[in-house]
Formats: structure tokens, sequence, C-alpha cells
């Protein structure tokens, strides 16, 4: 009995302990609450504090905005020169007739360091990288095999075919080691003074391999030396799908392009149209090539391509869509010839007012027949209003500054509006004939 009231005291103490425990944590806690919300009545509306914590945060952000601007800049450079996803938006290639060559190109830092830094031969000057002759091969192999692409390439020089016969073996091997049939990425071709004999072939073979990208191909100077080359070039700038702009001009006269050239346009709806120097092309094949009227740049000179060429009814829905457009006559233009002239006061109108007549005129007589051809063009923009701009060939400087005197004296209502070291703008009440210097062309900027 002893031991049982033993326990019961000892359970009751307990009890009493646990008791006193718990009211004293809960005069605790509400002791903590109390103070806090006490806390939260004072007023902190004067404290001051020793940094300004809303400049130091705008001025923080600033700070981490221009370094992750500058973080994406660099990485956008460099991704230029990473392999799956990199297209060079320009690169120039020319030389001279020794094999001493310029290359320029866009982030051309970023190309020496990361892609060329082991190639030898190579000499890098700040906005031009040299070489020569016996490096071109392995320079370009190296920057192929880095790039996917080249938006804007220009070839200009003794080694044309070389470069793109690099490009041609460099996409071969790669294609016959992959199930997947790679092609390289080109957007704008311009290629200048190609005139060996497989050079139309190597050229023929690099548009096959750009085709689906390929918007606008310019060719100077180049030379096809045969009709099965002709067929070959021109069955290849057919399987172009996105080509818009194409510019043609031969080495000397063409003799085996023109009904290969002819099919191959005919099918394309292009914006600007080049072509001198084709034998053969007739107003028909102007006409038939410009069908689509969705050109904007129209020039075609040949022998056989007349002055009343577009005052033809089907020329009007074509010259309405033209910003420029081109025509050349020669001696035998009769400026006297009514004819003559109301065909071409007819392909000025059918133009819009916003409108360029380029005219290439050549003028090999004296002083007095010069200025006779400059006051017709100027009486005809007047006429309709419309602006010319007047290129004449074979003749001096000295003797067009002479005519273009005699105009102004002449003609008492002629009047000089501007000019420049490119040329002489002329008007007489409405429209304007603007006579380019004798070292300018109509694609030069700063025109009058």
């Amino acid at each position: 009995m002893e031991i049982t009231a033993a326990a019961t005291r000892r359970t009751r103490a307990s009890k009493n302990i646990l008791k006193l425990a718990k009211k004293g944590l809960k005069r605790g806690i509400e002791s903590a609450q109390r103070k806090i919300l006490k806390f939260g009545r004072i007023k902190i509306g004067n404290h001051i504090p020793l940094v300004n914590c809303e400049e130091e945060f705008q001025a923080d952000f600033q700070y981490r905005k221009e370094e992750q601007k500058q973080i994406k800049e660099e990485k956008k450079r460099r991704e230029l020169f990473e392999r799956n996803a990199i297209i060079i938006p320009f690169l120039l290639i020319r030389s001279d007739i020794r094999g001493n060559y310029e290359l320029y190109c866009d982030h051309l830092d970023l190309l020496v360091e990361t892609v060329l830094k082991d190639c030898k031969g190579i000499k890098y000057l700040g906005d031009v990288l040299t070489f020569q002759h016996e490096n071109i091969a392995l320079i370009f192999k190296t920057i192929v095999s880095h790039v996917s692409g080249i938006k804007e390439l220009i070839l200009d020089s003794i080694g044309n075919s070389i470069i793109m016969q690099t490009i041609i073996d460099f996409y071969q091997v790669m294609n016959n080691n992959s199930n997947r049939c790679e092609r390289f990425h080109l957007e704008n071709l311009s290629v200048v003074g190609s005139t060996r004999m497989n050079d139309m072939e190597t050229l023929s073979a690099l548009l096959m391999l750009s085709r689906r990208t390929l918007g606008s191909l310019r060719l100077r100077y180049c030379k096809v030396h045969s009709s099965e080359q002709a067929l070959r070039l021109w069955t290849a700038v057919s399987q172009c799908v996105k080509l818009t702009q194409l510019q043609y001009e031969p080495y000397r006269n063409d003799q085996f392009s023109r009904p290969y050239l002819i099919d191959a346009i005919s099918k394309k709806k292009l914006t600007s149209l080049i072509l001198t120097d084709v034998d053969g092309i007739t107003n028909d094949d102007v006409l038939e090539m410009s069908a689509p009227a969705t050109l904007t740049e129209l020039a075609v000179i040949g022998q056989n391509i007349t002055a009343d060429l577009y005052a033809q009814p089907a020329a009007r829905r074509i010259l309405s869509n033209l910003d420029s457009l081109l025509i050349q006559v020669d001696e035998s233009f009769d400026l006297q010839n009514c004819q003559l002239r109301n065909s071409v006061i007819c392909a000025l109108i059918n133009l819009s007012n916003t409108s360029l007549l380029e005219v290439i005129h050549t003028a090999k007589s004296t002083i007095t027949d010069t200025a006779k051809i400059i006051s017709y063009w100027l009486n005809l923009s007047n006429e309709t209003e419309r602006t010319i701009m007047l290129k004449l060939e074979d003749c001096s400087q000295d003797r067009q500054d002479a005519a273009i005197g005699r105009v102004l004296r002449k003609c008492r209502k002629a009047h000089k509006s501007s000019c420049s070291e490119n040329g002489i703008s002329l008007t007489i009440a409405c429209g304007e004939l603007i006579v380019l210097d004798k070292k300018t062309w109509f694609t030069d900027e700063n025109l009058v």
C-alpha cells in the first residue's frame, strides 16, 4: 500500500510540473506577440538609411543588363564561326594578274582568330587579308570547312575557278560520307572575269549545289566556249528556285546562250534583268522574258534591240511596274524621225512618274551635234515630265561640257538645277535630264 501511495504522489507532481511549463510557454508566446505588434506600430518614415537602396538596385540592374548584352553580342559574333549554324554575311576575294590576293569579309578579325589562325602565308592588315595565289585553295578550303554558307560572295580574281571547285570538292566528300545531301548556302553570287575553258562548267556545278538558296546571280566578263557549256549553265540557272535577280554581261559576244537563256528566264519571276552582248536577242525575246511583269529593273542591250520596242502594246504592262529602264541608241538614231520620237515618248509615258529612263547614246560627232543630242533628250523629259539619265558614249569630257554650255546658251528656258562631280542636272520647266560624267555609270552612288 505504501508503494502505491508513493507512485500516486509522483504522478501528481509530474502533472503539476507539466501544467506550469505549459503556462510559462503560453505567457512567453503572448509576450512575444505583444512585442511584435508594438514594433509594427512604430513609425519608421523618418528613418534614413546609410545607402540609397533603390539607386543601388537600379545601378546594379543597369550594369547587369549591359553585361548580359555584351555577352549576347560576343556569343552572336562567335556563333558565326561555329560550323553547324554559320553563314558569313559578306565575303569578297579579288586579285591582280600577278596573283596578289585580297580578302574582305564581315567580322574579319574573328575569321582570322578562329578559322585562319593556323594558315600560313596570310597577312592580316586590319580591314583586309592578303595572300598569294598558291595559298588560295588551302585558305578557302579552311573557310568552307568551318561555315555552312556565305550570304553574299563576290569573286573577282584569276583563281575564281579554284575557289568554286574547292567548295564543290568539299561538299562532294561530305555528301559521299553521309546519308543526307548537304547544300552550300549561297544567296548572292557575283563572278567577274571567268574566261577560261572550264570556268563555266565549274560555275554550273556550284549553282546546282546552291540552287535552293540562290536569289541573285551576277556574271560579268565571263565567257561561254560552247553550246554544251551554255546548256549546262542555263539549265543550272533554271534550277535556282529562288532566283529573282540576274545580270549577264559576257566577255565579248556570246554566240551560244540565246535559246537556253530565254528558256531559263521565261520560267522565272525576276525583279531585275540585265543582259548585254547575247548574240541574236530580239525585241520579241525581250517581251517573252519580261512577260510575267514582275520586273522593277530592265536593261537589255543587243544589236537587234530597237528603240521602238517599248512602244508596243505588249510592253505597256511591263513598263508600268519598272523603277528603271535602260535603252541604247547609236549614231544611226535619227533625231528628226517623228516615228522614233513618238515611240520614245510612248515608252516614257507608260513609265510611272517616279521611274527613271537610262539612255546610252553614242556621240562621235562635233560639239554642235552633241548639243543637239542633249537638247533632244532634255525636251523629251520636259514633254513627258519624266526623269532621263543620259550617258554619252565615245564623247570626251571637254566636248560634253562644251555641248552642255551651248545648250544653256541657245535655250533660254533651260537651266542647270544641280551639279556634282558625277554629272549635271538640266531642266526646262518639267522633268529632268541628268547628263552623267564620262567616268560615271548609272549604278554609281551619290549621283546628282
